[in-house]
């Protein structure tokens, strides 16, 4: 990631440069390349550098999603959840509580209209959201999140074993805590087994 720094700082430079002389062109572009700068400098373990990127990109993709929302709500959700993350990584769950919170209610749309393409999305945004509220010391509100990420990791789990276990080892992990922190540790143990 270091070595790529510099190129992603370099396009976002350019993208700027282009949207600048035509913004109804290139702004999904320069969101994009915001999205990977912010992502790269989190992978860094940069927060306080991403987190005014990716807030940048979830202005210019919210922007676009109001003008066009079949086309860039996706966009827009997957902006959102790093931004999130991004939040939680410095330490503000209650403003990550609010990124994934609308992450959510967009991947939820999504998937409904396209569970196949969406649902793991959706997974993801859930499992963040039982963690933020986990974060925020309060269990009984990440338990159906939680409960619900777990859910439909576990159906995909079901159909591509190799690709979704780790993601539903980490839910499981989660609920198992949740439970435990709700005083029931005999309902605990067996998730976390």
């Amino acid at each position: 990631l270091h070595d790529a720094l510099p190129v992603i700082e370099e396009g976002v430079t350019i993208r700027r440069d282009l949207t600048a002389a035509d913004p109804d062109r290139y702004r999904p572009d320069l969101a994009g390349s915001l999205t990977n700068l912010g992502n790269c400098f989190s992978g860094l373990g940069r927060p306080a550098e991403a987190l005014p990127v990716l807030q940048e990109a979830v202005t210019i993709r919210r922007d676009l999603a109001t003008a066009n929302p079949d086309r860039y709500r996706p966009d827009l959700a997957a902006s959102l959840y790093n931004l999130a993350i991004s939040f939680a990584w410095m330490g503000c769950p209650a403003d990550a509580l609010s990124a994934t919170r609308e992450a959510v209610a967009i991947r939820r749309d999504l998937a409904t209209a396209n569970p196949d393409r969406y649902r793991p999305d959706l997974a993801a945004s859930l499992h963040s959201l039982g963690a933020t509220l986990l974060e925020l010391n309060r269990p009984a509100d990440a338990l159906p999140p939680t409960q619900e990420a777990v859910t439909i990791r576990q159906d995909l789990a079901t159909a591509d074993p190799d690709r979704y276990r780790p993601d539903l080892v980490d839910s499981l992990a989660n609920l198992g805590l949740i439970v435990l922190m709700l005083g029931r540790p005999a309902d605990a143990l067996p998730v976390m087994q």
